[in-house]
């Protein structure tokens, strides 16, 4: 498994999932989305209408009543009439916050108190942390069987749920709603308010007799005997109905209860629990299946939430949707900002041309079947053209190269990052019609320019690359090498993988071949040591693969590194390398001493941070110092994305690992990549160190790469040393640092240049 697996959209999303939970859950435990929820229910309970029993019925009595006598007695005389009637229960719900006079009938007492229907309602508070029961007085309602109301609002003032009984002070008392509804409950009453106030059977005390003259009225009913909703400190809320009678809420529990009761979802747990489980899980089942998967579980999470907030307007549930509904949104906001990135990323700012990011993604995206080749051209002259055009034009001349190479096909999609390299994919039917193709369009490119009324001269050079299947950023690397190689005079196109043959074969198992080689003990590591020039004192062994196949004998390593590359199959390799040359290193006589070790990595590998995590583990896992540890950028393959590469780098070098620009000066390696990359070793190539014995140009340049190096403070070392003339002149040069065939060559046991500086030092 790559170690890039945390890189992938799967465990993004996934991460997206933990991150967006992990936020619903903190704003949730501290009651932060409550206000949704409630403003939710109360919506719901505005637009739901649900028919109300008939069977209580709300008598309205003035504030005065147990202060006036004659209301007072009015009182008496309805509570008889009903008593007589047979009225289920009577319930005087007149408990007052407020202090008030009691001034009633002795009648009236002895009534309620010889009666067992009537019940005397409390209301319940807390004052002072104190739980407290406010009841009329025994000598107002006399010795009336007792229950209490208990209401605790939300900050909207509204009461969802009322308990079956209350303990104060040791003694238990029954819930108003639960014995107004005759039903027993064992759980906590959820109110359902979808029902109108309205409907509820209004009575007036003086009201009650001439209700009384349909027989029959009073059975099955309760009465309940409250203050009108203009009552100063007795008035409610409900949803749906402002300034209610308090009795109302009682009396809407005792009607849910009628119905069958109301499901409070999580009500065990938090009312938030149930949906946002739901949300997470249907989400991260959804991910690892692919586009049509997730967007099943979208949809199902969108159902879900629509769910919520209309089904308890027809079903008998209620349940909490803020925390499901902020999970959602923080997912959903953080895959937006991700596509908002991806799509800055995938479109050219300076030529509004898809970038190379969106050329990897597109060909990630190909069939596996499909057999697209990748041509890339590189725009000769770039740089000179880019400096006259003003910048109003160079939008212009990109667009009209663009319009020269769908000449054959006006829907090509090209691809460039506002450099001298354009790319693009185009079906393959034989090689030699893919030549046909790009020889036409170079001849198409020999004509001028015409921009603002001035010619400019424009030319191209190609290379296709035929690795179909391959990944996208190697494709592109290797493209764009196959550029760099060309002429146009002596290579304007070149090819890169052959689309059949040998080499294909070979591509196509190279990685069992690798397997294979690596179980066998074919390809392994030799060292060769790098020189202080002055006193010829080894300080450094660069690590070299080499594989002797069984049937092709030793494989030079330019080219199965190459082929390995080019099919994407670098990290075993590289990974191989890393730890046999570490392990052989730590069990040799090097480790005594100060000297460094170098191993090449490919510039494929720059790509993601598989290389940064693969050498941190080995670093720790064999505790190798870091800073012993050189890495040779090799550059078969150009870098087409300086900031991932940068960034790789640059982790690299936070592990204290020292970076080398290996064969400055040819191919890819040059003043740009040693600019843009925080390298801190030159490798001189051994093209120029071969000629400086007998070229001017040759030693001008090896002495300007050693002087470059002094003067930024980085150390040069020259490759390809092989004779006394040639270390003398370097030496002349101020050289520093050299490796080659004169201090020995690539060997598999270290201890064989244990003696060589004895002999070096004779010899000189």
């Amino acid at each position: 498994m790559r170690l890039d697996f945390w890189n992938s959209s799967i465990v993004r999303r996934i991460r997206y999932v933990f991150v967006a939970g992990a936020l619903a859950l903190f704003v949730s435990v501290g009651n932060l989305l409550s206000p949704i929820d409630l403003v939710s229910w109360t919506f719901q309970a505005k637009v739901g209408d649900h028919p109300l029993s008939g069977d209580i019925v709300f008598v309205e009595v003035p504030e005065t009543v147990l202060e006036d006598p004659i209301e007072s007695d009015t009182l008496r005389r309805s509570i008889d009439a009903l008593d007589d009637a047979g009225a289920d229960a009577i319930y005087l719900d007149l408990a007052r916050l407020e202090p008030n006079t009691p001034h009633v009938s002795e009648q009236l007492i002895e009534r309620i108190s010889a009666s067992d229907r009537v019940f005397s309602v409390g209301r319940h508070f807390i004052d002072r942390n104190r739980d407290r029961i406010i009841f009329p007085s025994r000598s107002v309602l006399g010795d009336a069987k007792r229950v209490v109301a208990v209401h605790e609002p939300d900050f909207l003032g509204f009461v969802w749920r009322v308990p079956t009984s209350v303990i104060v002070n040791g003694v238990e008392y029954d819930s108003f709603s639960r014995s107004l509804a005759g039903l027993e409950s064992e759980d906590s009453i959820e109110i359902d308010y979808h029902f109108d106030a309205s409907d509820v059977p209004v009575l007036t005390a003086e009201t009650v007799q001439d209700a009384l003259e349909t027989e029959g009225y009073a059975v099955g009913k309760a009465f309940v005997f409250g203050y009108p909703p203009g009552a100063s400190d007795v008035a409610i809320d409900l949803p749906g109905s402002l300034a209610a009678p308090q009795s109302y809420v009682a009396i809407f529990a005792a009607e849910t209860l009628k119905r069958g009761g109301m499901l409070r979802v999580g009500a065990h747990l938090r009312d938030y629990v149930p949906f946002l489980c739901f949300c997470i899980i249907t989400i991260l089942i959804s991910i690892p299946f692919g586009k049509r998967s997730r967007r099943i579980g979208y949809a199902m999470a969108l159902a879900g939430s629509i769910f919520v907030v209309v089904g308890p307007i027809f079903l008998p549930f209620r349940t909490g949707g803020a925390a499901g509904y902020f999970f959602l949104s923080a997912y959903a906001l953080q895959c937006a900002i991700h596509s908002w990135r991806s799509r800055l990323n995938l479109q050219s700012a300076e030529t509004g041309l898809p970038t190379l990011q969106r050329l990897e993604k597109d060909i990630e995206a190909l069939p596996r079947a499909s057999r697209k080749v990748l041509v890339a051209a590189k725009l000769h002259n770039f740089s000179e053209v880019m400096a006259t055009l003003p910048a109003s034009s160079k939008v212009e001349y990109f667009h009209t190269v663009v319009k020269r190479l769908r000449v054959a096909d006006t829907s090509l999609t090209v691809y460039s990052n506002g450099s001298d390299r354009l790319l693009w994919l185009q079906e393959f039917e034989t090689q030699e019609t893919v030549r046909s193709h790009l020889v036409a369009l170079l001849s198409i490119f020999k004509s001028p320019l015409r921009l603002d009324g001035k010619p400019i001269d424009i030319s191209i050079t190609c290379g296709a690359d035929f690795n179909f299947g391959g990944e996208g950023h190697r494709r592109i690397s290797l493209a764009e090498a196959l550029t760099d190689k060309t002429s146009l005079s002596a290579q304007p196109i070149l090819f890169g993988a052959e689309p059949d043959g040998a080499d294909e074969e070979w591509q196509v198992s190279l990685q069992s071949k690798i397997d294979a080689a690596l179980e066998a003990n074919e390809i392994y590591p030799v060292f060769q040591p790098q020189v202080a020039v002055d006193g010829r004192r080894i300080v450094g062994f660069e690590g070299l693969v080499r594989w002797n196949d069984s049937k092709r004998g030793l494989i030079s390593p330019s080219y199965f590194v190459e082929q390995c590359e080019q099919a994407g199959r670098m990290e075993k390799l590289q990974q191989f390398m890393l730890r046999e040359c570490i392990r052989r290193f730590m069990n040799s006589s090097a480790l005594q001493t100060d000297a460094w070790l170098s191993i090449n990595v490919s510039a494929t590998l720059l790509a993601d941070t598989w290389l940064t995590q693969l050498v941190s583990h080995v670093l720790d896992e064999t505790g190798f110092p870091a800073h012993r540890l050189v890495l040779e950028i090799t550059e078969t393959a150009k870098i087409h994305d300086y900031q991932t590469a940068s960034a790789v780098l640059g982790a690299l070098a936070d592990l204290g690992v020292e970076l080398s620009l290996d064969d400055f000066g040819t191919g890819s390696a040059g003043l740009e990549n040693f600019f843009r990359l925080p390298f801190s070793e030159l490798k001189v190539d051994r093209l120029f160190t071969a000629s400086v014995t007998e070229s001017n140009k040759a030693r001008e340049i090896v002495g300007n790469a050693i002087s470059l190096g002094k003067s930024l403070g980085v150390r040069v070392i020259v490759e390809g040393v092989e004779d006394e003339r040639t270390l003398s002149i370097l030496s002349s040069m101020g050289c520093e640092y050299a490796q080659g065939f004169l201090f020995g060559k690539p060997d598999y046991d270290l201890s064989a240049f244990e003696t060589c500086e004895v002999q070096w030092l004779k010899s000189s």
